[in-house]
């Protein structure tokens, strides 16, 4: 399950505001608030169910973001990227 840093990393890198977010997350199904969100980044996905968790990490994935599990072997945490893209 993601973190709430994960998600508000992903979002940060992606350059999307809060609103933008939800936007996307409402695009898939129509119902998502600025408050689960607010929710969801503040106390993390404990706090909000599961499916809408999958529906926000859908939206980012959909925006490029990577989601990073952690890999306690390698002292590593959880973490997000950002598909690079080509430019010409």
């Amino acid at each position: 399950m993601l973190t709430k840093g994960q998600i508000v990393g992903a979002r940060a890198m992606l350059g999307l505001n809060q609103d933008q977010l939800v936007e996307l997350v409402k695009a898939k199904d129509g119902t998502f608030s600025r408050s689960t969100l607010g929710r969801l980044e503040a106390k993390g996905s404990d706090h909000v169910l599961g499916a809408t968790v999958r529906r926000v990490q859908e939206a980012l994935e959909e925006q490029g973001a990577i989601f990073l599990p952690e890999d306690p072997e390698r002292g590593l945490g959880p973490g997000v990227r950002i598909r690079s893209v080509n430019r010409l």
